[in-house]
């Protein structure tokens, strides 16, 4: 990504890695310290989107690889070969609590 920042100032180098992981331009740009109106500006600028465009395949790519390292910390197990199902958190007690994450009955 280090060709790709050419032309850009510091701020929005900083800026790129925080819009590439924030889902709306408006929190992207609360965190940035900017109005949105400012984001969008350098939207508008080729070079920028080409740097973001690079900044949000890297951090895909870096989910990726997370899920992957995570996947080996476990022993390669996943919730289906533990006997987990979907909706189901293992306590570190032993007892599984159902359907944390959905609603239901």
């Amino acid at each position: 990504m280090k060709g790709d920042m050419v032309g850009l100032t510091s701020r929005q180098r900083l800026a790129l890695p925080i819009i590439a992981a924030e889902p709306t331009i408006e929190g992207a740009a609360e965190q940035i310290g900017v109005t949105r109106k400012t984001v969008y500006a350098w939207l508008k600028q080729q070079a920028f989107k080409d740097a973001l465009e690079e900044a949000r395949k890297e951090y895909v790519e870096s989910g990726f690889r997370t899920l992957r390292l995570g996947d080996k910390a476990g022993g390669g197990k996943d919730r289906e070969a533990s006997g987990q199902r979907a909706g189901e958190h293992q306590h570190p007690g032993g007892g599984i609590n159902h359907r944390v994450w959905s609603k239901g009955p």
